[in-house]
This record gives structure tokens, C-alpha cells and sequence, in this order.
């Protein structure tokens, strides 16, 4: 008798273990069936604007210029990782209750606090960036309304919903939402293909420029500045490179460049020692090479036309345009 109680209670205690287990839990059932699309999405109006730049448009935090401002703005779909989106769950917290965090940023959509009623990112450590996510017949268009009230003294507290608004185009915005009925404007879909992409929504954006290969090795002609004239010999660069030096109080203005023969020669304004660099520039960008320590003379010489004498590179003699092969044709020696 006991040998059986013992087995009835083996497999009791075995059958508990396997469903504890086995079985999901139910508030991890219900946020899986209460959840937008799996990883990253689009975040679109489901309501055409009036102004034809922001038709459908889609949350996004960089503007027009591609920049990041701190605001959530309108655009058109542009594939970029500004506009993607993705869900998540406080650790605590109604299972309705999530965060949107943007793909490029790492932060949140947030509630607004400035009065502007344009909607920011912020951490998502922040408590303003929670939203009671409000389905609205297709399991992917939302409604986002915040659960926290506002305390706005002599006014009672109201609740605020993400919607887009005419009147500050553009722009995602914060109002009250009272009602538990939603106009259009508050209404967002939750997509992997935003309304207005072509089928080539897989292209990749267009990379950001990449920065110039910095100036390497180089040298000042003779000991520094002499007569307000300044020369540098580095190695070859490119071309298509504008070549600056950067100088701070001296003011060296680049008068011309050899790239092949990495020949710089240019002006200064101001006499004195001073740590140099010679930049290359291109589509905005700037790399610089290594510091030169010089000493710039004063810049006007005793006597008229005097000019430095710089040195130029084994198998070159000085040209009116710098240094070049004692064999070329255009060279007219100084």
C-alpha cells in the first residue's frame, strides 16, 4: 500500500514539474499576442496629410538634412535606420504598457514637457517614455496614449495621445485624448513596408561620405615661415583633396598645391612659433596629419622682392609653380 501511494505521488510531483515547464505563462501569452511586428518596423500615419511633402509620412528623428534634433518629425519613407522602430516591454507594468525605441538613437519616443506639444526622444530609462498601446481593429494600428497623468495645477489631469497635427506640419506631435474614441490623426500603423515605397524598400541607403586620407610625412620647407611665405613637402595625395594647413593666430593661407610631388606652399599672416598641420578636406570632412612645431619670421623682409629659398625634393628644381622635374617642359625656373 505504502509502494503505491509512493509511485502515485512520484508521477503527481514528475506531471507538475513537466507542465510548470512546459506551459508558457500567461502574461507572456498575452504580450505575444498584443505585439507589433517582431523587431524593427515603421511607425506611419494612417491618415493622408494635407501637406503632399508629409503625405503618410512616417516617425523619424532626423530632418530633412539627415541630422538628429531631439525631435520626432514626419517624413517620407527613406529606408534609413532614423525612421525604424521597435517594441518593448517595461520590466513591470500593465502587459498594454510598452516603449518604442529608434534604431539609430538607442532612445524612446517620449511625452513632451516643454509646451510646444512636438513630441522628443529621450532614455528609455525615462518614465515619460511609456505607452498604453491601444489596438485599433487591425492588430497593427495603434493608438499610443499615455498612462501617466498631467498635473497641471489648477486644471485637472487629462491624458495625451501621438498623433500628427496640420497646424505644426512636419512634426509628431502630444494632445489630449480623453475620449476612448480615436480620430484618424491619432491612429498609427505598425509596418515592415511603409505606404509610398517602391518594391526595392530592401535597397540599402546611400553610405555617409568617408573622410579624406590625412596629409602623412610631412615636412616644413627649410626651418619655418620666412618673408610671410611657408612651404611643406609631404608625401603624394590626392587630387581631388582640397589641402588646407591648419594654423590657428598664424593664418597660413595655401596659395598652391603639388599633389603628385605632395608640394604646399601658401602665406601667413602673423609672426611667432606655433604648432602646424597640414589638412586635406572633402564633402565636408577633414582629416589632418601630424603636428609640426615651426617658427614663422616676421613677415615682411628688409629690401623689396625678397623671397625664402625652399628646398625641393631629389631630382626637382623650383618652378613658378612650385617644384617639379628638372626635365618638364612647363617648368619656368625662379
Amino acid at each position: 500500500m505504502r509502494l503505491r501511494h509512493l509511485c502515485s505521488l512520484v508521477i503527481t510531483v514528475s506531471v507538475l514539474a513537466i507542465g510548470a515547464v512546459a506551459l508558457p505563462s500567461l502574461t507572456d501569452t498575452m504580450r505575444t499576442a498584443n505585439a507589433l511586428p517582431a523587431g524593427f518596423f515603421f511607425l506611419q500615419g494612417s491618415v493622408q496629410d494635407d501637406f503632399g511633402a508629409h503625405a503618410f509620412g512616417v516617425m523619424d528623428v532626423e530632418n530633412a538634412d539627415h541630422k538628429v534634433t531631439g525631435l520626432v518629425q514626419l517624413n517620407q519613407p527613406n529606408m534609413r535606420d532614423s525612421q525604424l522602430w521597435k517594441e518593448r516591454f517595461p520590466a513591470s507594468g500593465s502587459i498594454d504598457v510598452i516603449k518604442l525605441q529608434n534604431k539609430l538613437t538607442g532612445q524612446c519616443l517620449a511625452d513632451e514637457e516643454t509646451g510646444d506639444g512636438k513630441a522628443p526622444i529621450r532614455p528609455c530609462d525615462h518614465e515619460s517614455t511609456k505607452w498604453q498601446k491601444i489596438p485599433q481593429g487591425n492588430a497593427n494600428k495603434v493608438v499610443l496614449r499615455r498612462l501617466a497623468v498631467h498635473n497641471t495645477g489648477l486644471f485637472p489631469d487629462f491624458k495625451v495621445c501621438v498623433m500628427k497635427d496640420s497646424r505644426v506640419p512636419g512634426f509628431v506631435v502630444i494632445l489630449t485624448c480623453n475620449a476612448d474614441t480615436f480620430p484618424g490623426e491619432m491612429v498609427w500603423l505598425a509596418t515592415l513596408k511603409p505606404l509610398g515605397t517602391s518594391t526595392s524598400a530592401s535597397t540599402p541607403a546611400t553610405p555617409p561620405p568617408s573622410p579624406p586620407s590625412a596629409p602623412t610625412n610631412c615636412k616644413l620647407f627649410g626651418s619655418g615661415g620666412t618673408c610671410g611665405l611657408v612651404g611643406f613637402n609631404c608625401d603624394p595625395f590626392s587630387a581631388a583633396d582640397t589641402i588646407v594647413v591648419g594654423s590657428g593666430i598664424i593664418g597660413v593661407h595655401v596659395t598652391a598645391v603639388e599633389p603628385k610631388l605632395g608640394i604646399v606652399t601658401g602665406t601667413y599672416q602673423n609672426e611667432g612659433k606655433a604648432s602646424v598641420a597640414v589638412c586635406a578636406m572633402k564633402s565636408g570632412l577633414t582629416s589632418c596629419g601630424g603636428p609640426i612645431d615651426a617658427t614663422f619670421g616676421p613677415t615682411l623682409c628688409a629690401g623689396s622682392g625678397a623671397t625664402p629659398i625652399f628646398s625641393c625634393p631629389h631630382g626637382q628644381i623650383h618652378c613658378s609653380t612650385g617644384c617639379r622635374p628638372a626635365s618638364d617642359p612647363e617648368c619656368h625656373p625662379k
